[in-house]
């Protein structure tokens, strides 16, 4: 929600876009609301320098000043500064009025060909500090071996983002394109600091090109110095982690889940794509699979893209977005997309939705993100892009919302009240239906994941909270198996 009216906003990036630079690159921003997005975005930005790709990447950066407005990141993997085709990461602060004109802080990249920018992320609040962190990807870096991949944190402050990264990490193996994709994974562990999460989709352990993941948790002074957990894919030219994501609480365990893609993982059918999901746990993500998909269609591609969905049916769990960009059904490599559903025993193979394009090499599906609550229903939304898809003309490409189904339940809590307010602490109460057993207490600072809480009673007190900082508290009720719809969003400001 970057300009802070209580509608989640979206982005939308058109990284060959030329106007009139030559594939410069273009970012649109669309403002939620009651009725939804206009048809026009709200805000826009160019790279103005030809061939930068701005928004090959586009992201939330959570709000990393903690001034109540969530920020966005963008990529450019191609932009010049003195050394030529660095690449460049854009941070634009939210406001009343949205993002300003320029950008409040810029980052080029160190090394020609190194592609900074190529993944952009919210790393969530890696340090526990109360300001969001962003993490990027250059992923042709090289330092000792070729092309072996970097990954940067930029830790928040109330300054914004510092010019010199916090954290850096490499392959330390030749072509191992560490960093090709990056996110935060969430509190994977529930240790009160959130994780970071790094694919190396051609990274050698076993078989060439299986791809890997790397997990960092993340502890008082940022990410931890090596990775605390790994995955490699075993199946060669797999390339496991082309995409990663933070999977939200899929199965409402309050540990935060991981997900990632293998697009080319063969399995019998040749590049079907294969989808992994891991569960967290006081210990983490353990060393299997908690879920998988494959597509079971030769050069589908699915997992090209991953990501959580937020809860787009409303029923109190996580649920989890991926695209297959080439899959075909009656129309060449149209694309799908898929959303799993979470539940209090995860995801199922039988629990699914999906669209597609209905267009030749639409490619539906190359990318796929959770729009937050853009109409403000109660449910969350995902937006699909379609990279290739015609519509007025050749490959111009589009991008397709879907809106999230609210939950009806029994009657939603009411009346919400914050007392005893301090620094870190509030006591909250709230009037709940008749017949209810428990309460499931959803709280958002702007930019941030949400914290799922619950309670037996109608009062409960929040505690571990940051100073000066406002929240967004929604409160539903549990009737049976069933959970209400969400309460009128009540804001909770702490004492700075």
């Amino acid at each position: 929600d970057v300009n802070g009216d209580g509608y989640d906003d979206f982005l939308v990036g058109q990284h060959y876009f030329s106007g009139p630079e030559y594939r410069e690159g273009r970012v649109a921003l669309y403002f939620g609301g009651p009725t939804g997005p206009a048809d026009s975005p709200d805000w826009t930005f160019e790279a103005n320098q030809e061939n930068a790709t701005l928004g090959i990447s586009v992201s939330t950066a959570g709000d990393v000043n903690n001034d109540g407005y969530a920020d966005i990141i963008l990529g450019a993997h191609t932009y010049s500064g003195p050394l030529g085709n660095e690449g460049a990461a854009f941070l634009f602060y939210g406001s009343p009025t949205g993002p300003g004109s320029s950008p409040d802080w810029t980052f080029i990249g160190d090394q020609s060909g190194g592609d900074f920018g190529g993944s952009v992320a919210d790393a969530g609040d890696l340090n526990n500090d109360g300001y969001d962190d962003v993490t990027i990807g250059a992923v042709f870096y090289s330092n000792g071996e070729t092309g072996e991949g970097r990954a940067y944190v930029f830790l928040g402050s109330a300054s914004g983002l510092s010019l010199t990264p916090d954290w850096v990490q490499e392959g330390q193996l030749a072509g191992a394109q560490f960093g090709g994709d990056v996110s935060g994974a969430g509190d994977v562990n529930s240790d009160g600091y959130d994780d970071l999460l790094v694919g190396a989709r051609k990274y050698t352990s076993t078989v060439n090109s299986e791809g890997g993941l790397f997990l960092y948790y993340g502890g008082p002074s940022g990410p931890s110095a090596t990775a605390s957990w790994t995955y490699f894919s075993g199946a060669m030219q797999a390339k496991l982690g082309q995409n990663v994501s933070g999977a939200g609480d899929v199965n409402g365990d309050g540990y935060a889940d991981i997900i990632a893609g293998a697009h080319n993982y063969s399995g019998p059918e040749t590049d079907e794509g294969k989808v992994y999901v891991f569960y967290g746990s006081p210990t983490g993500p353990g060393s299997t699979p908690d879920f998988t998909f494959e597509s079971n269609l030769e050069n589908a591609l699915s997992g090209n893209q991953v990501a959580d969905a937020g809860d787009v049916n409303d029923d109190g769990y996580g649920d989890i977005i991926f695209g297959s960009r080439e899959y075909s059904n009656g129309e060449t490599s149209e694309g799908r997309a898929f959303v799993f559903y979470g539940s209090s025993t995860g995801l199922h193979p039988e629990d699914y939705w999906y669209a597609e394009s209905d267009q030749e090499q639409a490619f539906f599906g190359y990318s796929v993100a959770s729009a937050g609550d853009v109409n403000g229903d109660g449910a969350d939304d995902v937006i699909i892009g379609a990279k290739y898809y015609d519509e007025t003309l050749e490959d111009e490409g589009a991008a397709f919302l879907y809106y999230g189904t609210p939950n009806p339940g029994c009657t939603a809590p009411a009346d919400l009240v914050a007392a005893a307010i301090t620094t870190t602490s509030a006591q909250l109460s709230w009037n709940g239906p008749a017949g209810a057993s428990g309460y499931r207490i959803i709280l958002k600072r702007p930019g941030h994941p949400a914290i799922l809480l619950a309670s037996t009673s109608t009062t409960m007190l929040l505690s571990g909270l940051y100073p000066g900082t406002t929240y967004r508290v929604v409160i539903r009720a549990k009737c049976g198996s069933e959970f209400s719809q969400r309460s009128e969003p009540f804001l909770l400001t702490t004492v700075e």
